[in-house]
């Protein structure tokens, strides 16, 4: 089987998530990801930077944001390390980058893309590359912060919910906008600079919610903007049998949408089938709106006396009963859902031996993704691409070593 993106070549320049997975995600299915580092290299590679990361003997962080690539090490603020950059970027089909200012060491887009016109320039950012805040730098608490979300989710009278969404996800749009620029490559020859950024991802991931708010007029956007008109903690939301419930072991998501439908059925499963023609909860009104905060209060007492098993859930499935039982990461790592479709996969590392890496979520019959190196030591492949690519003799990669151009 061959590869989606063979002869697609990437200069990645970036740290950190969310540009570094845009160009993951190609190189999965067989473009060639040429990592340009600096001496330092991407500070990423040292866990200490991002101290909220538990330690462990293998920096898992940047082989999930790194694999599949090739590193080399160049100082681009070196005349010949510029020219280095400049002849790989001359034969790039893309030039991915999230960084700004003087981490950028002008490798812009109006520098770039005089050397090559077919070029595209793919930037991720905190905020878009308009307006007063293009310059924000991309931290993803900062961007989600302003969104409008943490307003409108998670339990009233508890802090604002947080979801680190926006990184994983801006990489997949920047990927996703790299694709349609090198759709259009291919048709004209023309290049273009690709934006993507947390703000925009942050927004489209309020997808339903802001889009309410949007269309509704003053006073329900009052409701809405405050968590009220489209609640999403527990109590308030209106269904009762919508929601989540904690049961002795776990916890479940009830997913019942039409709930006089499911009542008998679930009256039964939960032995409380005095409550079926209870007048409070007979019709839609008197359950989802006058009374429905007493009867999630009573399915909690019973919820918290009952063990979730097998056979329990061969009763609720057989029921046609819709739910959820919520996975922690121990369960879903070895989901064989998870495990069959690749979204986690296995992996031999030569130093740890046997561990597991988050997959591919693309699925492609004739051309599918790979994992074809893991991710690279700093400047591991500077010798090859000098060579290879660039046609360096091993006396001049001597000298530039000699002259720190390259490390």
């Amino acid at each position: 089987m061959g590869n989606a993106l063979n002869g697609v070549r990437v200069i990645d320049f970036t740290e950190g998530m969310m540009g570094s997975l845009a160009s993951v995600f190609l190189g999965d299915f067989g473009a060639e990801i040429i990592k340009l580092e600096t001496h330092e290299g991407d500070p990423y590679r040292n866990l200490d930077s991002a101290a909220r990361l538990p330690k462990a003997n293998w920096n898992y962080y940047f082989e999930y944001c790194n694999r599949n690539k090739k590193s080399i090490d160049v100082n681009p603020d070196t005349d010949k390390g510029k020219e280095i950059v400049y002849e790989l970027v001359k034969q790039a089909n893309v030039f991915v980058t999230n960084l700004t200012g003087q981490k950028l060491h002008g490798l812009d887009y109006e520098t770039l893309s005089k050397l090559n016109p077919g070029l595209v320039y793919a930037v991720g950012s905190a905020c878009g590359p308009n307006g007063p805040d293009t310059d924000m730098p991309p931290i993803e608490e900062l961007v989600y912060s302003r969104v409008g979300m943490t307003c409108t989710i998670g339990e009233p009278g508890y802090p604002p919910v947080m979801t680190r969404l926006g990184e994983p996800v801006t990489a997949v749009h920047l990927a996703y906008g790299i694709m349609l620029a090198l759709f259009h490559q291919k048709r004209t020859g023309e290049g273009q600079r690709v934006d993507a950024s947390l703000l925009g991802s942050d927004i489209n991931l309020s997808g339903l919610i802001l889009q309410t708010y949007l269309g509704l007029g003053a006073e329900e956007r009052k409701k809405v903007s405050k968590g009220l008109l489209m609640p999403t903690g527990r109590l308030g939301q209106g269904n009762p049998l919508l929601i989540t419930y904690k049961f002795k072991n776990k916890w479940i998501y009830l997913l019942l949408l039409q709930p006089m439908r499911y009542w008998p059925n679930f009256c039964k499963l939960m032995g409380i089938e005095h409550l079926e023609n209870d007048p409070r909860f007979n019709t839609i009104e008197n359950m989802c709106f006058k009374h429905n905060n007493e009867l999630v209060a009573i399915i909690d007492e019973i919820a918290a006396k009952k063990t979730i098993t097998k056979e329990w859930m061969k009763q609720w499935d057989e029921a046609g009963m819709i739910y959820q039982v919520l996975q922690d990461f121990e369960e879903i790592s070895v989901d064989s859902q998870a495990l069959e479709n690749r979204f986690i996969i296995d992996v031999d590392h030569p130093t740890e031996g046997k561990i597991k890496m988050i997959g591919f979520p693309v699925q492609m019959v004739k051309t599918p993704a790979r994992l074809a190196r893991l991710a690279p030591a700093l400047g591991e492949h500077t010798v090859e691409v000098l060579v290879d690519s660039l046609g360096y003799t091993l006396d001049e990669i001597t000298q530039l070593k000699k002259e720190k151009v390259i490390g």
